[in-house]
């Protein structure tokens, strides 16, 4: 079936609630799960892999969990995030950040353009506990921090980083919405356009070779993991199905 998590986001109420989420391969981890109050805790007690923002890793690190982080300061707004591994600036237009210092091990993804100060990093804990954190909140974030390429490609990696693998994924494509449906032998993945722009970055990336394919509302190729879509227009729908 689908797997799907969200990013966890600190309510207003200083309770952990369901926040920013992105679908399946812009949603945060494979074989999560979206978490609200006593649930996050939880979840991150049983060691599941959490995308969470700085709210919800304040409430963590309350309650004695391990999220990596080591302090937390004032709001500043960041006008420009850069993703160091990618040599990559990407402009948040004064996203409300928090300035936050994290622990030895922690790895630091991204990082503000003007104060050097942490944005995103990821954190294995001693309990073996994964997570990735960002140093904003999920309810006062605008959509230049989480709807970006960087962003769903920093997610994505993270994923394969704690050892899973995404069934598949579309990168650069932040208005795109994929859902994927698997069994042993095949895998059908349906993918929904919702921006007023053609696709201009159409490869599915698989978790592994396959050597049918059928295609639903469109055309393309199967190039052993990869699809390759002639077309994915505004506002429309395409999916396919591989089999092994």
């Amino acid at each position: 079936g689908t797997n799907h998590v969200g990013i966890v986001a600190g309510g207003p109420d200083g309770q952990a609630q369901t926040g920013l989420q992105e679908q399946y391969q812009q949603d945060a981890c494979q074989k999560g799960q979206r978490c609200c109050g006593d649930q996050l805790v939880e979840a991150a007690e049983v060691g599941l892999n959490q995308g969470i923002d700085i709210t919800a890793a304040k409430i963590l690190t309350g309650r004695r969990i391990d999220v990596g982080l080591e302090s937390i300061g004032e709001n500043y707004k960041s006008r420009q995030e850069y993703f160091p591994h990618e040599n990559r600036y990407v402009g948040l237009f004064g996203c409300n950040v928090k300035d936050i210092e994290v622990k030895q091990g922690a790895k630091i993804l991204s990082v503000d353009k003007d104060r050097n100060t942490v944005i995103s990093y990821s954190y294995k804990n001693p309990q073996g506990q994964n997570f990735l954190v960002f140093a904003f909140d999920g309810y006062e974030m605008n959509d230049h921090a989480y709807k970006q390429y960087a962003r769903g490609e920093e997610i994505a990696n993270w994923i394969e980083e704690t050892g899973k693998k995404l069934p598949a994924k579309l990168l650069k494509n932040p208005d795109c919405h994929m859902i994927c449906k698997e069994n042993e032998v095949e895998k059908s993945v349906w993918i929904t356009n919702c921006f007023s722009d053609e696709c201009v970055y159409k490869t599915v990336f698989l978790d592994g070779e396959y050597k049918e394919i059928e295609f639903i509302n469109c055309n393309g190729r199967l190039d052993g993991y990869k699809v390759i879509i002639d077309e994915i227009s505004p506002y429309k729908s395409v999916g396919f199905t591989v089999k092994k």
